[in-house]
């Protein structure tokens, strides 16, 4: 059984995202105009110290009368050395006519700005960041807004926690010291960090789809899931962490009803649930009824 430390693995996986309809009618690319496709981003803040999650909230808004499909391209504008980092997410989001599509996500956390990452912590490298992402046709280049991001050291009063989050290639940290450092940072600077270094294992994320083989982790999983996603609801790992659960909603459905539930009553305009709630219709069409 191999349930190494892989924290990049578990970013990338939790920051997919699925779509799973069958287009009948796609926009031509001749056909958009620039005001019919509306991209938006935005964070709750622009300065950070490093190792700190970075939230971002993509919104797309399809102002056109076709379902259009988008790729996203995204780019880190480097103003030290006056460099532009692209990253292209090829797995295009279809949208259709005038319906609104949210994503959030880190950009240290899966998108991998190679030339700005300290990958041992997987962070940006302290400096000054412009972000911003496009989508392009042959016609037509549909451009966000630009975010600034500061990114400044770790203060000495946060280094040594800083240094417990790095991750040596080829020595896997054993689950069980992982869980200790989660303990000892509980309610510090990088808590939200430590909880993703456990869900880094694959326990618990087989646990939570109920495999057999990993049923003596079942309730932890399930309270650590619940205990993270209501912790940090306007995050891009809480929305990765939903995604998990509702891999198999069959089994989890009570977790989830707990989770929208408590949320709505006491976060209702957290970002987990602005997410949720413009997604297309198809797209968690089980809980759409929590969602109100």
């Amino acid at each position: 059984m191999k349930s190494q430390y892989l924290l990049i693995i578990s970013f990338l996986l939790f920051s997919v995202d699925f779509n799973y309809i069958n287009a009948q009618s796609v926009a031509s690319d001749s056909s958009l105009k620039t005001q019919d496709l509306v991209l938006e981003i935005s964070c709750d803040k622009t300065e950070f110290i490093q190792g700190e999650p970075i939230d971002i909230l993509i919104k797309i808004l399809n102002k056109s009368d076709e379902t259009v499909r988008v790729f996203l391209n995204h780019y880190l504008y480097n103003q030290e050395n006056d460099s532009t980092f692209k990253h292209t997410f090829d797995k295009g989001v279809y949208i259709p006519p005038t319906e609104k599509y949210y994503l959030i996500i880190d950009p240290a956390g899966w998108l991998m700005f190679l030339g700005n990452m300290d990958l041992s912590t997987i962070s940006l490298k302290p400096g000054n960041y412009n972000y911003y992402v496009s989508t392009t046709y042959p016609n037509n280049r549909h451009e966000s807004n630009k975010l600034k991001i500061v990114v400044n050291p770790v203060p000495d009063s946060l280094l040594q926690s800083y240094n417990d989050l790095k991750y040596i290639p080829n020595y896997p940290m054993p689950i069980d010291t992982a869980e200790a450092l989660l303990e000892k940072y509980k309610g510090s600077f990088y808590e939200e960090r430590y909880y993703a270094k456990i869900f880094g294992y694959g326990y618990y994320y087989h646990a939570i789809q109920n495999k057999d083989e990993f049923r003596d982790y079942r309730v932890k999983a399930i309270n650590l899931y619940r205990e993270f996603i209501l912790k940090y609801p306007n995050s891009s790992n809480a929305y990765g962490k939903f995604q998990v659960i509702m891999f198999n909603y069959k089994d989890n459905a009570s977790l989830v009803n707990e989770i929208l539930s408590t949320l709505n009553y006491n976060q209702p305009n957290c970002k987990l649930l602005e997410i949720l709630r413009n997604q297309q219709d198809y797209f968690y069409k089980e809980i759409k009824y929590l969602l109100q």
